[in-house]
């Protein structure tokens, strides 16, 4: 087995952060030259961001693990991509709620076509429309990989655009595209 590009996790480095962090310079959340006394700084920020907890408790709990598994990503790189992947997988489960809160026709079992319902219902913006066929699309390409990828890390962000745009799915703050 070739060695992958990032750590290798044994008994002696599972508790270490991984190298590539090192490496991330020129990234707000990753310092250069990361070590063990800057993981609370790293946990803060990312503990920071929420989701609004009149959501359904399907749709915290994902957050939750989105949100746990980044900053994991501090100890083996490649939680950082499950992270993002758990946030694709997120979005799939907060249209498909939505629907079920407004009362879609059952049959719609693809999430375009949810997606689709939503918007001729006047329920999406056009543009949110757009930005939600785009996480269709990266949760698509994520579940039907041929092999590993390997995300730069951008957990802040990330997390706080799921949380504004499923709050806005949900009625709880505005669209981002929103006028």
């Amino acid at each position: 087995m070739t060695k992958p590009p990032f750590k290798v996790l044994t008994v002696g480095n599972w508790l270490k952060p991984d190298p590539l962090i090192n490496a991330m310079h020129g990234f707000s959340h990753l310092p250069v030259g990361f070590d063990p006394k800057h993981a609370e700084r790293w946990v803060n920020e990312i503990l920071e961001v929420s989701i609004d907890e009149r959501l359904p408790a399907e749709i915290q709990e994902m957050f939750a693990v989105a949100r746990g598994t980044a900053i994991y990503g501090l100890f083996f790189y490649p939680l950082f991509t499950v992270a993002d992947e758990q946030m694709d997988r997120l979005a799939e489960t907060a249209i498909s709620l939505r629907c079920i809160a407004a009362k879609a026709p059952l049959s719609l079992r693809k999430m375009s076509a949810k997606i689709n319902w939503l918007a001729k219902n006047g329920i999406l913006l056009e543009k949110d429309r757009e930005m939600w066929d785009t996480k269709r699309e990266l949760r698509n390409a994520a579940s039907h990989s041929c092999g590993q990828k390997i995300m730069w890390p951008g957990p802040v962000g990330s997390l706080k655009i799921c949380a504004q745009d499923i709050e806005a799915l949900f009625g709880l703050r505005s669209s981002r595209w929103a006028e």
